[in-house]
Parts: C-alpha cells; structure tokens; sequence
C-alpha cells in the first residue's frame, strides 16, 4: 500500500505555471485582435521583395 502524493508545493508551481500560460495566450490574443485594426500597410510595402513590375522593353534597355 505504496500510497502516491503529491506535494502542495508541486502543485502551487504547476497552478502558477498553467496560469502564466494563459495570460501569456490571452494577450497574445488580445494583441494580434487589436493590431489587424489599427495597423496600416504601407502602401508598396517591400519592393526589393516584390516580383519585378517593369514593362518587358523597358526592362531590356536598362
């Protein structure tokens, strides 16, 4: 009769580390709810990135 248990103190670590968690989500959450709102794309964004625009012709003559 080997009974098992489980010390209060390991517990109360788990408790505080499952909710810090949570918080953690909840403003992650929170966060990304708000900056789809009120963040503005630039207008070109990266251009180095983006897939050339330049007509063929004038393409080739530079």
């Amino acid at each position: 009769a080997n009974d098992w248990k489980v010390a209060i103190n390991t517990l109360l670590i788990f408790l505080v580390a499952f909710q810090v968690f949570v918080v953690g989500m909840l403003a992650d959450l929170i966060g990304r709810a708000n900056r789809a709102t009120h963040e503005v794309q630039p207008a070109a964004g990266f251009t180095r990135d983006a897939p050339g625009r330049v007509p063929p012709k004038r393409r080739e003559a530079s």
